[in-house]
């Protein structure tokens, strides 16, 4: 659908005519349109771990989509910005906690100075850290002393549905 697109608009005599396969294209895509739930359970498997590391690219897009959304502030540029696993990577012993680490719920964007002062820590001092360094977590974790695979699950639905209807 895109490349013809691109194929009508190229070839289009004059404006109108692009505007009219735009327009088409509009009601086309429309249709297909995921539905809510869909687009919540796909996004759930978005993972990225040091094993999977093949998502990396669009895991920081998200995250640097939402952050801004959000207004978080950063140290740097948001180019030099690394991925942070708020539940370490060392807490992954099964297949199944690789999904629920590498989960976008469980991972921010930081400076790398700032990752590094995080290292292993836990969740309580990881939260220190970080608002220490001007950041701010998702309300969602405030207070909390542990994070939990329903925690990180209830974030990474709050983010699918903020990408959803609003970025």
């Amino acid at each position: 659908m895109y490349s013809l697109l691109g194929r009508q608009i190229y070839e289009a005599s004059d404006t109108n005519k692009a505007a009219t396969h735009l327009s088409k294209f509009r009601e086309k895509i429309r249709y297909r349109e995921v539905d809510g739930n869909e687009f919540d359970a796909a996004f759930s498997q978005i993972v990225h771990t040091k094993a999977q590391s093949a998502q990396k690219s669009l895991v920081q897009y998200i995250l640097r989509k939402v952050a801004v959304h959000e207004k978080q502030t950063f140290i740097g540029e948001t180019d030099d910005l690394t991925i942070e696993h708020l539940l370490p990577q060392s807490a992954i012993k099964s297949d199944s906690d690789v999904k629920m680490v590498g989960q976008i719920g469980n991972l921010v964007l930081v400076d790398a100075e700032t990752n590094n002062l995080l290292s292993k820590d836990n969740f309580v001092k990881k939260q220190e850290i970080l608002q220490k360094r001007g950041y701010k977590l998702p309300e969602i974790f405030i207070g909390k002393r542990n994070l939990n695979k329903e925690l990180i699950e209830q974030n990474t639905l709050r983010i699918s549905k903020l990408a959803r209807e609003i970025i």
